[in-house]
């Protein structure tokens, strides 16, 4: 049986205002191998750097507010194929420069 072709998972991860993708970002690319058809399970891991923004007086920050993050072979659209996911964070927290 021979190998299947590698691709590249794009991860984005997204903050939603008032229900909107207000800002979206790419978190990464992961190599994985799957046959026409074929699922698998990946694990995909954010720092809080992934998760943070630059604020108008220059501070990186996790803020809270409901976050998407999107898995699929391009950037996600109305018409790609990805799987998204919804989260929330409470609270906020400065990161070290």
């Amino acid at each position: 049986m021979s190998k299947s072709p590698q691709r590249m998972l794009a991860v984005f991860l997204g903050l939603l205002v008032a229900g909107n993708l207000w800002s979206q970002t790419s978190s990464g690319l992961k190599p994985i191998q799957l046959r026409a058809g074929e699922t698998s399970h990946v694990q995909i891991t954010l720092s809080p750097r992934d998760l943070s923004l630059v604020n108008l007086s220059g501070d990186r920050m996790v803020t809270p507010g409901e976050y998407q993050l999107s898995l699929g072979g391009g950037q996600p659209t109305a018409t790609s194929a990805v799987v998204s996911g919804k989260f929330t964070i409470e609270g906020e927290q400065k990161l070290p420069e």
